[in-house]
């Protein structure tokens, strides 16, 4: 990450902590509870990035600890790509739902492509609520591992010789990443946002939208969408689906947000910084006469 990249970065967070500690109440005995009950949801989605297909469901549920602090597990699972991604994620943090959040996050993902590539995130996470507007943001640590995979395709050399074989490969170094959000809710039913990624080590903008219907008993369906354009010859993508909250109560999107499950969803960012780090290398093989080049080795006819 460049030093400027990263000034921005800190300045943010700085900015955004000073505004939740400048935002937190005279008295914590006034303030609302972090969580209000247990409660969660799950969500369907589909789409495209970086020219690859994009399917899966999110499940999330949080739970109160204590009357300022609360946690949320989220744990998801798809494909991407045609290949099975898994994210795990989770956030421990303290809220007034009527000023901020402050908190920390983590999530650890698994692509089956490659012989198995992992990305993970540590970092610290804040929110500000000012009326139907909301600053949110994640700032920390990205890490993976790198891998690259043989060929699948089947070659014959005839006469011997050697042949330039491209395969796919993933390279994650170690890294800041960000994920900042300016909100605003139109209606307390219906939000857009807009925002910066900063995830593989490449920028993008995200613009999206969530809106809700209400349905009773404590459960509201939402439909959401979000667009990404970034720097990256695949850094885009659109994808969209269906999400179900499940409370204590029924409310509006905006109170759901700020007193049920935190309106973050920072573990589905995961599937861009691997696709970010997508990239391809070349290997020369070098066969005997009519000898196959298939998965990285030489082998006879059959």
């Amino acid at each position: 990450m460049s030093v400027r990249h990263g000034l921005l970065s800190s300045t943010f967070l700085a900015g955004l902590a000073c505004g939740v500690i400048g935002l937190a109440p005279a008295h914590a005995q006034n303030a609302l509870p972090a969580v209000d009950g247990v409660n969660g949801k799950v969500e369907a989605l589909g789409g495209v990035f970086a020219k690859q297909s994009l399917a899966g469901a999110v499940g999330s549920l949080s739970v109160p600890l204590g009357p300022q602090f609360g946690a949320q597990l989220d744990v998801g699972g798809g494909e991407f790509a045609n290949r099975f991604l898994g994210v795990v994620g989770g956030h421990l943090f303290w809220r007034d739902p009527r000023r901020a959040l402050l908190g920390v996050y983590g999530d650890y993902a698994r692509w089956d492509q490659y012989g198995g590539v992992h990305v993970g995130h540590a970092g610290v996470e804040g929110e500000v609520y000012l009326g139907h507007w909301t600053l949110a943001g994640v700032l920390g640590v990205e890490s993976g591992n790198n891998n690259a995979g043989n060929t699948t395709a089947t070659s014959v050399i005839p006469g011997g010789g050697t042949l330039t074989v491209n395969s796919g490969a993933l390279t994650t170094k170690t890294r800041f990443f960000d994920r900042v959000s300016l909100n605003y809710y139109f209606t307390d039913d219906w939000k857009g946002f807009i925002g910066h990624r900063y995830m593989g080590g490449k920028n993008a903008l995200a613009l999206g939208s969530e809106y809700a219907l209400h349905v009773g008993g404590g459960m509201m369906p939402t439909l959401f969408a979000e667009a990404r354009l970034g720097e990256g010859s695949n850094n885009y993508g659109l994808f969209g689906g269906l999400r179900v909250y499940f409370g204590n109560s029924d409310k509006t999107l905006i109170r759901r947000h700020r007193e049920d499950d935190p309106g973050t969803d920072y573990g589905a960012d995961t599937l861009f910084s691997i696709a970010n780090g997508l990239g391809s290398t070349s290997t020369t093989a070098s066969c005997p006469s009519n000898e196959f080049y298939i998965n990285g080795t030489c082998s006879p006819q059959l």
